[in-house]
Order: structure tokens, then sequence, then C-alpha cells
């Protein structure tokens, strides 16, 4: 596993493996996905595959739904990789995140990391990204579209937050028990909106508004804390 962090100004360390058990040693571990998730994407990402001469609307841009409705894949990639890597004055984060980030901060012992299927390329990207809104996350982990189950029990995540159905079901397809151990949290948005989540093993939030408020409570009544 990579895991990055962030300097005093912002810039990316890659750090070695045997740091970062330091780093998440008696913490209680919130990771979060990037795109759709901190960011909002899903006006963008559709705009971009339209342009490509689809005509889908927000709620179809999904990967799996807009591959279902003749969106070739690379068309896909190519219009979600645009939007995924719009500049920061274009691509807006999710209403309500910051405020929600910066009250998070104020609990101790907890971490918030990010967990994307970033690629290596794309990471001067997220740099700048986060410099521009000055956000410092404790460690930022990038699978190359990957399962993240192994990186999420890497750092011992209490909580995953992801807006793709489809990670979350792979993360249960490799461990049908892994929702006992990290609560995992379908992020919806108008992409995945009409999605259906086992409320078993799922949890869907529709803003970060009902984010913050899940989040907070678990971490009071954690006994991690």
């Amino acid at each position: 596993m990579t895991m990055i962090i962030q300097d005093k100004e912002l810039n990316f360390k890659i750090i070695e493996d045997d740091e970062i058990s330091d780093i998440i040693k008696n913490n209680f571990v919130i990771a979060l996905d990037f795109d759709g998730v901190v960011t909002n994407t899903s006006e963008l990402k559709t705009k971009y595959i339209n342009e490509l001469g689809y005509n889908i609307k927000e709620e179809e841009s999904g990967k799996e739904s807009s591959l279902k409705l003749g969106v070739l894949k690379e068309d896909y990639l190519k219009g979600s990789r645009k939007a995924y890597m719009e500049s920061p004055e274009i691509l807006p984060l999710e209403k309500d995140f910051l405020n929600c980030f910066f009250e998070l901060r104020n609990f101790e012992n907890v971490l918030i990391f990010i967990v994307t299927s970033r690629y290596d390329y794309m990471l001067p990207h997220l740099q700048k990204y986060l410099k521009f809104h000055k956000i410092k996350f404790d460690g930022i982990i990038y699978t190359h579209e990957n399962n993240k189950i192994d990186e999420l029990k890497k750092i011992n995540a209490n909580i995953f937050v992801d807006d793709s159905i489809f990670k979350l079901k792979e993360i249960l397809e490799k461990d049908n028990k892994f929702y006992q151990r990290c609560c995992l949290v379908l992020f919806r948005n108008n992409q995945n909106k009409n999605h259906e989540i086992d409320k078993r093993k799922i949890i869907g939030v529709n803003n970060w508004n009902e984010l913050g408020r899940l989040l907070k409570y678990i971490v009071i009544h954690s006994k991690n804390i």
C-alpha cells in the first residue's frame, strides 16, 4: 500500500508502511472516497460525457448506468476523468462538506483518510485541489480502481464512505462480514439515488449534514474514543 501525507504547505509526501501503524495507533479512523463524496462531480461528468455525442441524464452518469445505455467505456472514462480533474474553481466541493469536515477535526483521536480509486497521474491535480481549499487529511491512499478492502483493513478503518454502491458491494463480495468491523456508508447523489442497498450492511445518507450527524454519533458512542 502506498500512502501519502501532506506537509505544512499541503505538499504530498509518500511514507513507508511502517509509519502507517504509528499514525493509526489508538485512533478512530474515518475513510472517505474523494470523487463524488468530497467533490460533487455528477453535473460536470454528465456534461463532458454528453459532449462526446450522448444524451444521458445526471442520474444515468454512473459507470454501470451509462454503459448500459450504450456509452462506450473509453468515452465514459474520458468524460468522467475530465470532470474529476477539473480545476478547483470549476469542480465544486459537496455542499456542507467543509463545515462537517472541520467539526470532525475538533474530535480528539479521530483521523480522516481519503481512500480513492485514482491513479498516480491524477495525484498532482488532487494535491492542487486540496491546496486550493486548504484541506488537510491524515492520509491519502489511491488504489488504481482496485477493491479498497485491503487498504481499509491496513488502516483499521472504522467507517468508510463511498458514492459507488458497486465499490461497496465489491468489498462485501470479498468479505461478507466486513461491515461488522467497518461501518459502510453509501453517499447518495444524483448518480446513485435510485440504487438499492442492503440496509443490514450499508447505511445510506443523502447529504453531508446527514453524514456529519452519523459520523459524530458513531464517534461519540465508539468504545475506541
